[in-house]
């Protein structure tokens, strides 16, 4: 997604060249044709080149030259006296090219007279009026693609405070349970501590990319899993989901916020009632990631805490509207299913 949205102004820096070459290329073109009914093709080549030289001239000296005196510095009496000095020499160069080419004297003579001046004067005062308005489309298509960079610098740069937040947050809810386990005397915490550095491995190489792998994704948080089997015994945890996983990405850490949320607000260390259930289903186009837990204590039904809401923030950049996230109380079970579109590109 970050690439995608940091080539934005590049992309529309592309289209607008290549529309004004485009556009120059067949002016070009259609001058020569029409010029080559009237003469030859080398007369007709030379006629055409003369009023493309001069007309791209006019254009980009007054698109890039002289408007923006008009436009952002309101400089009305430079912008008028420099238009007539700029005219007046495209004019003379106009003039000067058909001396040179002429020879013949009643066409020398029409060139010399009024009539042809005012021609040209008009021709390129024309060519002036319909490069305004092609200034004001370019400068609006930057200005908008600008925007739109600006906008997505700042869409990037809180997805990755809120993705910073779920290290800590994720740390925290782990050292509790080692703190658990080490205040009991318990010889498991060297296995817990082991599996804590592999977790926080995947997430500082993992995390900080745009997406990774739905398998790398979904082992990490079997070994979340596998994490509180050992710190919690009487829990009954089960994970279904596809034996063979599609080759497809996902935004890393989708799926912890709701696992944690799980345990967190879920078990009660007293009870034998405990239980953890998750499910995942992928198809064509969409996945869906089902969790359910016992709710011993109806207070937690809206405890989601930091994690649940930092994860609805982020999938809310991630697919704007393209996403579902609903959580309900039943009974006292605990239900929660995401569900996002899927990307099935490697």
């Amino acid at each position: 997604m970050n690439r995608m949205k940091q080539g934005s102004i590049q992309k529309v820096q592309k289209v607008l060249i290549g529309g004004q070459v485009f556009f120059w290329v067949s002016y070009f073109m259609f001058f020569v044709l029409y010029e080559k009914s009237f003469m030859s093709w080398q007369r007709a080549f030379l006629q055409s080149s003369k009023f493309f030289v001069v007309n791209i001239t006019l254009v980009y000296v007054h698109m890039y030259g002289l408007m923006p005196l008009l436009i952002h510095k309101k400089k009305y009496l430079r912008y008028s006296i420099l238009l007539i000095l700029l005219i007046t020499t495209m004019v003379y160069a106009e003039l000067s090219i058909e001396r040179w080419m002429y020879t013949n004297p009643r066409r020398l003579q029409y060139i010399n007279q009024t009539p042809h001046l005012i021609y040209l004067v008009g021709m390129d005062v024309i060519v002036i009026m319909i490069s305004a308005p092609i200034k004001f489309a370019l400068d609006y298509f930057r200005l908008q693609a600008k925007q739109q960079q600006t906008a997505n610098q700042q869409l990037i740069a809180e997805m990755k405070y809120l993705k910073l937040q779920i290290n800590p947050h994720f740390l925290f809810n782990t050292l509790n349970s080692l703190y658990y386990l080490t205040q009991n005397k318990s010889d498991l915490a060297p296995d817990v501590v082991q599996k804590l550095a592999h977790l926080m491995r995947y997430m500082l190489e993992k995390g900080s990319e745009e997406s990774v792998a739905l398998s790398d994704e979904i082992a990490f948080v079997e070994a979340y899993l596998q994490l509180e089997k050992i710190r919690i015994a009487q829990c009954e945890i089960q994970f279904t989901r596809p034996e063979a996983l599609p080759s497809c990405h996902i935004p890393p850490l989708l799926f912890i916020p709701l696992v944690e949320n799980a345990f967190k607000h879920g078990i009660d260390k007293s009870s034998d009632n405990n239980f953890v259930h998750l499910s995942l289903v992928v198809e064509s186009k969409s996945l869906t990631f089902t969790i359910q837990n016992a709710l011993l204590d109806i207070k937690n039904e809206t405890g989601s805490g930091i994690g649940l809401a930092n994860l609805q923030k982020r999938l809310t950049l991630l697919y704007q509207s393209r996403y579902t996230l609903d959580t309900q109380v039943k009974g006292r079970i605990f239900h929660a299913v995401l569900q996002i579109p899927l990307n099935n590109s490697q």
